[in-house]
């Protein structure tokens, strides 16, 4: 858990290692949005799935985290169903382009 953005990438490389991150878009220091966009241009999270998480409902701030590398985006009230199902469908996302490429090399 972090309290901010720059923890969130802190936190990440190089010892920890998370099968998705759910990443708060108005946070402190960095928001998620920018967070997310340094994640991605670090190269070495292009696969990890990040959900977006906010209060934030209008369709012009949804497309901005997607933008920005979010896989996700989720607002308030969160539901849990729809949660753990968008959680779902990204890890398993993964999973078959890990597999795909695989089978590739193979």
């Amino acid at each position: 858990m972090a309290s901010n953005g720059q923890e969130a990438l802190d936190w990440l490389p190089p010892l920890n290692r998370a099968d998705v991150v759910l990443m708060d878009i108005q946070m402190p220091i960095i928001d998620g949005n920018t967070a997310v966009s340094r994640l991605r241009a670090s190269g070495k999270f292009d696969t990890l799935p990040v959900v977006g998480l906010t209060g934030g409902a209008m369709l012009s701030e949804r497309e901005k985290s997607l933008q920005a590398g979010m896989n996700g985006y989720l607002t308030k009230p969160w539901d849990p169903d729809q949660m753990i199902r968008v959680i779902h469908g990204l890890v398993d996302q993964v999973k078959s382009k890990v597999t795909d490429q695989n089978t590739l090399q193979a």
